[in-house]
């Protein structure tokens, strides 16, 4: 049967499993295009995403063209793409979007190891509010007809095989064993055939 998923947008917390989710996503069969480095993040994408809260869609129409014209199916990943959905979906051919949430305190601990200097309470509450935003994203992009997919950070971990078959149901595309091997903290190094960190795409 064809897969009616096109395109797939990533988003979650920070240090919150989004890029373990990308590699399990291209190992069913999606691309990864343009230029990006060991997160996985498309730099162009980024660069337009990161710059304010709300994307400018004259700014992502072109590049999302160009990924189409040479990618039947295509991933992209950005911890905070839910904040804008609700604007610039409608550019992306066929989207399905994965939301994956973590628990809060976690994450933000996370990210202390990790180096961030902000108080670990800023980044609670930062990713508390996170993953209310990303509930509130998914329940009105399946009022209007979006496939979404809510996963958790400590299924992903503790549940692996279960959330590998959901993420396959869900894309309509790959095996459960083949994406067993990216999820533990031994794995992380572990990239899907033909994706090489700090490349670009001609």
């Amino acid at each position: 049967m064809e897969n009616a998923i096109q395109t797939v947008l990533i988003g979650g917390n920070y240090r919150g499993g989004t890029s373990v989710l990308t590699k399990m996503v291209v190992q069913c069969g999606f691309a990864l295009p343009g230029e990006y480095g060991k997160n996985l993040e498309n730099r162009a994408l980024q660069a337009i995403l990161h710059r304010r809260r709300k994307a400018n869609k004259k700014e992502l129409k072109p590049l999302i063209e160009k990924y189409d014209a040479t990618h039947p199916r295509w991933v992209l990943k950005h911890p905070g793409v839910h904040r804008h959905l609700s604007r610039a979906i409608s550019l992306w051919r066929s989207p399905g979007v994965i939301l994956i949430l973590r628990d809060a305190v976690a994450s933000a601990q996370s990210e202390k190891r990790n180096g961030h200097k902000k108080p670990i309470e800023e980044l609670y509450l930062r990713n508390q509010e996170n993953n209310a935003a990303m509930l509130k994203t998914a329940q009105d992009l399946k009022k209007k007809g979006t496939p979404v997919l809510l996963l958790s950070y400590e299924h992903l971990l503790q549940r692996t095989a279960s959330v590998a078959e959901q993420l396959v149901n869900f894309l309509g595309s790959g095996q459960v064993e083949e994406l067993m091997p990216y999820v533990g903290l031994e794995n992380r190094s572990l990239f899907p055939p033909g994706v090489e960190p700090k490349t670009a795409e001609s």
